[in-house]
């Protein structure tokens, strides 16, 4: 059986090494990522995980034949030890609303509750998962927003095409990933921000978070974010701005501006919706006591400002060393 050259099969015995090498080529067949291939990947992924456990070459095994991280791999393995005896060959279940619903996090009474809607034949989307997991966990929150005052991105779109802000807090769930300019094409009225300098920057903060000074409705921000798990922004003057962010992040909380961002709520709102090494992305201007806060939960911040003389004030309360850069 031939396999592209990466891992080096040679460090295993001749046992692990026929294993692992038949639940490569197998797994590299089943990455179309339909419900019951998730749940097969996870399987094999299990069975691989025991064998180089012991040796310590899960990590180097998943790198060097799929590119994939620890994580990455692991919303199969969730799905797996989530469901083990699962039939989700007949299930209409979206991909990402299964990693959803198998995450650790997800209580098991939503997760009982979408897995027998999809046994009754009706599909389960990643935003209705995500909405009813997010209105559970808001309500851990005092003062938090109530069931009623959350709306999905997609009835919102109907109901307010002008992304006018009628609520205290928004949840904005993402249905698909593309790059916003794409998405700004289909909008009758997109959003056009005017930036308070012409010129704009890059700085590093620390070690791990990137400050853009400038327009943050601009390529010049947006085309450079990754995909985040969090985004939090505020609606200025009742309008929501950066419409883009339901694009670039997998999930997301408008808040009024009367609505004030400290470093305690950061840190409930990142525990919920984040995990270590993820990234962040806040266009609010963020203070220097939420990257603080930010980078003790050792979160990846992509933050922006609009406002030099804000930009500079956070760097400065930050206690963080800054570094003016050029990306590409």
């Amino acid at each position: 059986m031939e396999l592209e050259p990466g891992f080096d099969y040679r460090v295993l015995s001749e046992k692990n090494r026929s294993l692992v090498q038949q639940r490569t080529k197998e797994l590299k067949e089943r990455l179309q990522r339909t419900a019951q291939d998730i749940w097969e990947i996870g399987k094999k992924l299990v069975e691989v995980r025991a064998e180089l456990k012991g040796h310590g070459y899960f990590d180097a095994w998943l790198r060097a034949e799929f590119g994939w991280s620890r994580r990455t791999a692991y919303n199969f393995i969730y799905v797996y030890e989530a469901f083990p005896y699962a039939k989700f060959a007949q299930m209409i279940i979206e991909p990402s609303a299964l990693y959803r619903l198998a995450s650790p996090s997800t209580p098991d009474a939503i997760r009982d509750k979408f897995i027998q809607q999809a046994n009754a034949g009706s599909k389960v989307t990643h935003k209705e998962v995500l909405k009813a997991v997010t209105e559970e966990k808001l309500k851990q929150i005092p003062n938090s927003p109530t069931e009623h005052s959350l709306k999905s991105a997609a009835a919102q779109a109907e109901e307010e095409p002008s992304l006018n802000i009628d609520k205290e807090v928004k949840l904005v769930v993402p249905e698909i990933q593309q790059p916003p300019y794409k998405a700004a094409a289909h909008k009758a009225n997109p959003t056009i921000v005017t930036p308070r300098f012409q010129q704009s920057h890059w700085y590093t903060l620390g070690i791990d978070h990137l400050l853009f000074c400038g327009d943050t409705n601009s390529p010049a921000f947006f085309d450079r974010l990754p995909e985040a798990a969090f985004a939090l922004d505020i609606a200025v003057g009742g309008t929501w701005q950066h419409d883009w962010l339901m694009y670039k992040a997998r999930s997301a909380l408008i808040l009024h501006p009367r609505e004030r961002i400290d470093g305690e709520r950061i840190r409930q709102l990142l525990l919920m919706f984040s995990e270590r090494e993820d990234a962040i992305i806040l266009p609010c201007a963020p203070s220097g006591e939420v990257i603080a806060t930010i980078g003790r939960l050792k979160r990846k911040l992509f933050a922006g400002y609009q406002n030099r003389q804000q930009c500079q004030q956070a760097i400065a309360d930050s206690g963080l060393k800054a570094q003016k850069v050029e990306l590409p």
